[in-house]
């Protein structure tokens, strides 16, 4: 219609003719497309009718990866994702929130905000690397010279790059990075100081930093085993680690999924429906599961349900209650790796 026009010369001349052809033409074109497309998508009468969504014409179509950096909000984002959910943003502020928290857990407050040098860093473990992004503000109103760190560790870490100095004007801040080595899944701590130039020159300040605590095995993996290499790790393995069951739960099926989802381990194994009753008091169960440096871990769960009396006030109850006694066995190759498992197993209730 519109190639019809531009080729008519007599309804060129009139801009109101061209209007009214549009608009006429133009209303029962999209009358039609409508009409035929709900014949098309028509459901049959025993099922509930749909309500057809009608688009305006001119609406804008808009696409977010065809927009700036500056032009993206947090609001395009999220109404973007909530129409994938299907209006649900329950599942996206989950989302979120998990990013957060993983984000915070690896942020460490080197200095307080009262220093003249605050500092934080965020701390990234690649396999066997660890990088520490460090960001430094002056919190002064004056320039810090010569502004170094001096970073001292414990356990199996090596420092591999040390930070540049750097010098900051006043209320400035600045980046910088610093790179470890790591030789095994041991726990270490990462401590040290800042130093800077004084105004005299003669004595540089210092200022002594918070302690990192690095777990290298703070995400455990599930991995596969059969029972022929269990049982031959099981009698190689001479590091062994035992943790009493604690929990208030009263189902021994119930923690041991709950126990391999919490600690993210593969449960050996196969519990059938058998296990699941009520009746059964006694559950023996194997799971397996590795570190990031491939390092592996078996245990050994045997647990029971006993009746007690419960204390209230200093005097026992006259109702007896349930609860889930036993210990978890670890075994694991290196010492570190026994003894991290197993303190990730007592935080399990």
């Amino acid at each position: 219609m519109c190639l019809k026009i531009l080729t008519n010369p007599k309804l060129l001349k009139s801009v109101n003719g061209v209007l009214k052809i549009l608009a006429d033409q133009g209303r029962r074109i999209y009358q039609k497309s409508l009409e035929g497309n709900s014949r098309l998508h028509k459901e049959p009468a025993d099922k509930d009718e749909e309500k057809l969504i009608i688009t305006q014409p001119d609406e804008t179509i808009i696409f977010r990866q065809l927009k700036g950096r500056a032009a993206i909000t947090d609001f395009d984002i999220t109404e973007e994702i909530a129409d994938a959910l299907g209006g649900d943003t329950h599942g996206y502020e989950e989302f979120l929130g998990e990013i957060k928290k993983d984000i915070d857990s690896k942020v460490y407050q080197l200095t307080g905000f009262s220093d003249p040098v605050y500092a934080e860093a965020f701390v990234e473990v690649h396999h066997y690397d660890i990088l520490l992004k460090i960001v430094l503000m002056n919190r002064t109103k004056k320039t810090l010279p010569n502004i170094s760190f001096e970073f001292l560790t414990q356990g199996n870490l090596k420092v591999v790059e040390k930070p540049i100095p750097i010098t900051l004007q006043a209320e400035s801040s600045a980046a910088i990075k610093a790179s470890l080595k790591v030789s095994s899944t041991d726990n270490g701590v990462i401590y040290g100081y800042i130093t800077y130039d004084s105004a005299s020159g003669n004595q540089p300040n210092i200022l002594n930093i918070n302690e990192i605590q690095i777990d290298f095995i703070n995400d455990l993996m599930q991995a596969e085993c059969s029972d022929y290499e269990f049982k031959k790790k099981w009698a190689e393995y001479e590091w062994e680690n035992k943790v009493q069951v604690n929990t208030t739960m009263t189902d021994l099926r119930q923690y041991v999924d709950h126990f391999a989802k919490s600690l993210n381990v593969s449960l050996m194994t196969k519990l059938d429906d058998h296990d699941k009753q009520a009746a059964n008091n006694f559950l023996v169960a194997n799971l397996y599961t590795k570190s990031k440096f491939e390092e592996d871990c078996l245990l050994n769960m045997s647990i029971e349900k006993v009746n007690y009396t419960p204390l209230r006030d200093g005097q026992q109850t006259a109702k007896q209650e349930v609860k889930i006694t036993g210990l978890i066995r670890l075994r694991a190759k290196t010492e570190g790796m026994a003894l991290c498992v197993g303190e990730k197993c007592k935080l399990i209730r």
